[in-house]
C-alpha cells in the first residue's frame, strides 16, 4: 500500500511530530517510515502515538527479519490507524511498556506481541493471519484486552494469551472464522 506508515528499521522519513504527551508521529507524505529506535527514544520521555489520517500502519521486519525490542518502560505506544494495522513483525518490549492498537478496518495479527508487564489492548477487530501457526500475546503481569471480535483468516491459526493480569475478550472469538485453539 503506497499510502501507509511503516514501522521498520530502514530510515526515518516521517514528517510530522506534534504534542508533548503523547508525542504524535505522523505523515502528510506517505509512504513513510519510522524506525523502532526512534519510537524507543521518544518513549524514554513521553507516551507515543503513531497515527495515520487515511491509511494503514504496518509493522515490518528488516531484511534480517528482526524489528527490535523496546527498552523503555512505563509509557504507552498507541498505533492509531485510519484504516488497518498489519502486525507482520513481533512487537516486543523488554520492560513494562503498554501497547494499544486502534484501527477501524481491523488489526491483522501476523506476529507476536509481548510486553514485560505492560497492558496490551486491541481496540478493534483482530484477525489472526499467516500460515498455520500460533500467534502469542504476552503481557507478563499486565492486562490483555480484546475489545472486539477475534477470528482466523482461514489459515488454521491459533492464539495464545499469556498474562498473570486480567485477560478480557469483549466479543466473540472465532465467531466468523474459528481459530484452531
Amino acid at each position: 500500500d503506497p499510502d501507509e506508515m511503516i514501522i521498520d528499521n530502514t530510515a526515518d522519513d516521517f514528517d510530522t511530530t506534534t504534542g508533548a504527551d503523547p508525542v504524535v508521529l505522523s505523515t502528510t507524505t506517505p509512504p513513510s517510515h519510522i524506525t523502532w529506535a526512534t519510537i524507543d527514544a521518544q518513549l524514554a520521555t513521553t507516551n507515543v502515538t503513531v497515527q495515520t489520517s487515511t491509511d494503514d500502519i504496518t509493522v515490518a521486519a528488516s531484511s534480517a527479519g528482526v524489528l527490535g525490542t523496546l527498552a523503555v518502560g512505563g509509557k504507552t505506544l498507541l498505533l492509531d490507524s485510519a484504516a488497518a494495522i498489519n502486525i507482520n513483525a513481533a512487537v516486543t518490549s523488554s520492560v513494562a511498556t503498554n501497547f494499544a492498537f486502534t484501527a477501524p478496518s481491523g488489526i491483522n495479527l501476523g506476529a507476536n506481541v509481548q510486553s514485560a508487564g505492560g497492558a496490551i489492548a486491541f481496540n478493534s477487530p483482530v484477525i489472526v493471519t499467516g500460515a498455520a501457526s500460533t500467534r502469542t500475546v504476552s503481557a507478563g503481569a499486565g492486562n490483555v484486552t480484546f475489545s472486539s471480535t477475534v477470528n482466523d483468516d482461514g489459515g488454521g491459526n491459533s492464539l495464545a494469551v499469556n498474562s498473570t493480569g486480567a485477560t478480557l475478550f469483549s466479543a466473540a472469538v472465532g465467531g466468523t472464522t474459528p481459530l484452531t485453539s
